[in-house]
This record gives C-alpha cells, sequence and structure tokens, in this order.
C-alpha cells in the first residue's frame, strides 16, 4: 500500500526518499525553512512531526525533488572544490599579509602567488623580494 510520506529536507533526506519511493510509497521532501512556520512551540521530534504533516498536506507547497546518485556526487564535487578555492585564498591573503609586514608586496591574485612561490623555491642569486 502507497503511502504519502513527509520529510524534512536534511542530511540523508535524498538516500531516504529514494529508499521509500522505490519501495512504492509517494515521498516529498520540504526545506526546513518552509516547515518553520507550521511549529506550534518549541523544536522536539512530535512537533516536527507535526509540522511536517501539515505542510505536506498543503496544495501549495513547494517540495524539493528527490536527487539521484550522479546530482549527489556532482554537488558534493561542486561543494569541495568550493572549499578548496575559498582555502586557497584564505592561504594566499595570508601570505601577502605576511610579506607585507616585510614591506614586500604581491599583487592579488593565485597566478602572482604560484610565481613568487616558484620563484623562492628556486635558488638564485637574485632577492627574493619580487
Amino acid at each position: 500500500m502507497s503511502e504519502l510520506i513527509g520529510i524534512e529536507a536534511c542530511s540523508g533526506a535524498h538516500f531516504i526518499g529514494a529508499a521509500l519511493r522505490d519501495q512504492g510509497h509517494q515521498v516529498r521532501l520540504i526545506p526546513a525553512q518552509l516547515v518553520k512556520p507550521f511549529l506550534k512551540s518549541n523544536k522536539n521530534d512530535f512537533l516536527d512531526a507535526e509540522a511536517i504533516a501539515e505542510a505536506v498536506a498543503r496544495k501549495n507547497m513547494r517540495f524539493v525533488p528527490i536527487k539521484t546518485g550522479e546530482q549527489l556526487d556532482l554537488q558534493a564535487l561542486h561543494r569541495v572544490r568550493d572549499r578548496l578555492v575559498h582555502r586557497r585564498t584564505a592561504v594566499i591573503n595570508q601570505i601577502r599579509g605576511f610579506r607585507l609586514e616585510r614591506g614586500i608586496t604581491l599583487a592579488k591574485g593565485p597566478t602572482y602567488a604560484t610565481r613568487w612561490h616558484r620563484s623562492w623555491k628556486t635558488p638564485s642569486k637574485t632577492s627574493h623580494h619580487g
């Protein structure tokens, strides 16, 4: 027998939603910010379930489509890349700050930092302040 199941869209919801859908149930993922208006008082599991049940019954509610494994993998890759870019930028800015404390400027951008890093690692008779 197929049942309508509402799940708050959070970590693991796509996996659980897909598994329940494969068992023949109708699954609807609801963004957490759309469930919040239906909470009647303090947050706990029972009141969350009640709010989700009320929200899933609404005809004009906006639901999140269940992502495929490929979509989840691609989303994970994008998030990891964004984090790497953010950390790289932070490290480059930190290096620029350290150099500036010594009166050595370094132009903005990863290209200049990479160029400086290569010249710093290569022994030469010229100054490393460029």
